[in-house]
């Protein structure tokens, strides 16, 4: 089920590597006991522990395969794309924009060139927004517009542009989540 084409490994070893921090944390007992690493959130000595008890519990049950199926498609996507996930973030992919200013608590303007894609600075600190989160399936791949996003209106229900700064956490939540895909497969991968 969670086989990937070897070809296309790439775009999953980022995702792990930049997924790492979120969920690896400090071991207890003796420093550098191999008995203990990795700790996801088990770890190797108690993995099979861990599985059992999983398979005891409905509730658990669920969890993981809702878990698993909501990767299926994504991991699906990734098969005939390789980038699929990755062209969706939220980055300056053209642009490099290496400085961001912000007016207060929004984003203002950024400039300057980075050699490398820069992450796309979040629209505000607060979460409010006249706009809807697209889903990933509507981003458009390496999506970098001088313009701002293209979203729908939560009121009009139309398409339109919309400067970062009145899209409260749009950008950062649609990053968010696929951070948090390539911490699932991590998981899964390491648990089935």
């Amino acid at each position: 089920m969670y086989s990937v084409n070897k070809n296309n490994i790439c775009p999953f070893i980022i995702f792990v590597l930049l997924s790492l921090p979120l969920f690896v944390r400090p071991q207890e007992g003796k420093p550098g006991s191999k008995n203990n690493r990795p700790c996801i959130y088990v770890n190797s000595a108690s993995r099979d522990d861990f599985i059992k008890s999983a398979g005891e519990t409905q509730w658990a049950k669920d969890i993981i395969e809702g878990k698993k199926q909501n990767l299926e498609k994504y991991l699906k996507l990734c098969d005939s794309e390789p980038e699929w996930l990755l062209s969706r973030l939220q980055m300056n992919w053209k642009t490099k924009h290496d400085k961001v200013y912000l007016r207060g608590d929004f984003f203002s303007c950024s400039e300057g060139e980075a050699p490398v894609p820069t992450v796309r600075f979040a629209g505000q600190r607060d979460w409010s927004t006249d706009y809807l989160q697209p889903s990933l399936e509507e981003i458009e791949p390496y999506f970098d517009d001088e313009r701002g996003m293209y979203l729908k209106n939560n009121k009009t229900k139309e398409m339109e542009w919309a400067h970062p700064s009145k899209t409260g956490h749009i950008i950062e939540n649609i990053n968010a989540k696929i951070m948090a895909l390539g911490r699932i497969f991590t998981v899964m991968d390491f648990l089935f």
